[in-house]
């Protein structure tokens, strides 16, 4: 089986540039679930591209209707579902959907026991996850080995390959308790005693707030190793245009000094150490 690239945008500025690369490696593009509000009218097809809805990671009753249109019409490919209240809403209201579902890092998909219950518990079928931030290089493989000796040889077992991990996932405004509520989707940041720089989320069209690491996560050395196990996924978070066509051309081209673009520090997470 061949493996591809696949991309989250938070942006619009993302979305154009992603498209605008012509990159034929990217094959699936993950859209943020205030973005998809915005553009589900006119993303149409992106050639050679799937382009999937991201549920929010916190699903409110009031978004339950927006997100009922979003699945019933014809606009995207699949669903990258992020928390269990949207797990159950959507196998409980769309049981027989025909879009591809994934399910993300963080339903913590840590061992084949967690699998299977996800298995068993859906009514949709799903064959792809993307393996949990904590995990590290030989708990995916022997995870794998065990869901396999279960009889899914067809299960992928995908990677977030960069991106800045959420932190803390809020309903508390940073931007309301400081300067007032601005009523706009938009970045804004917070600085610990140290001095470092953490970018957080204010989502107004969903009324949350995400604060990521200060530093981004990149398994850019390993690319090549993780191609041949899995679909690779680069999460833009904060990245203008700019700085995506370097994160893109990180991950998409041939290169074996592989340097990390930028001077910001880079983390490699739980990749090599595990969980301590």
């Amino acid at each position: 089986m061949q493996f591809g690239i696949h991309v989250y945008v938070t942006t619009e500025e993302q979305l154009n540039t992603v498209i605008d690369s012509n990159e034929e490696k990217i094959k699936r593009i993950y859209l943020a679930p205030s973005l998809a509000m915005k553009t589900y009218k006119d993303i149409g097809s992106v050639a050679g591209k799937e382009v999937f809805l991201s549920t929010p990671y916190i699903l409110r009753n009031k978004h339950v209707p927006l997100l009922n249109m979003l699945i019933s019409g014809d606009h995207f490919d699949g669903i990258l579902i992020r928390n269990h209240e949207s797990f159950g809403y959507i196998n409980s209201n769309f049981p027989n959907t025909d879009m591809k579902i994934v399910l993300d890092s963080g339903m913590y998909i840590l061992n084949h026991e967690a699998f299977m219950f996800y298995h068993g518990s859906s009514a949709f079928k799903f064959d792809e996850f993307y393996n949990s931030y904590e995990l590290n290089s030989k708990e995916t493989d022997q995870l794998m080995e065990r869901i396999c000796q279960q009889g899914f040889d067809n299960v992928i077992s995908s990677y977030i390959v960069y991106g800045r991990i959420p932190m803390m996932i809020s309903a508390n405004c940073v931007k309301n308790t400081t300067s007032g509520c601005e009523g706009t989707t938009s970045f804004t940041y917070i600085k610990d005693r140290y001095d470092k720089s953490f970018p957080v989320l204010c989502d107004c069209d969903l009324c949350t707030n995400v604060i990521y690491n200060s530093v981004p996560l990149s398994l850019h050395r390993y690319t090549g190793k993780l191609l041949e196990k899995g679909n690779i996924r680069i999460d833009l978070t904060d990245e203008t245009a700019t700085q995506t066509e370097r994160v893109l051309e990180l991950f998409t081209h041939e290169n074996d000094k592989k340097i990390f673009p930028g001077e910001n520090e880079y983390t490699t997470g739980h990749y090599k150490r595990g969980i301590e």
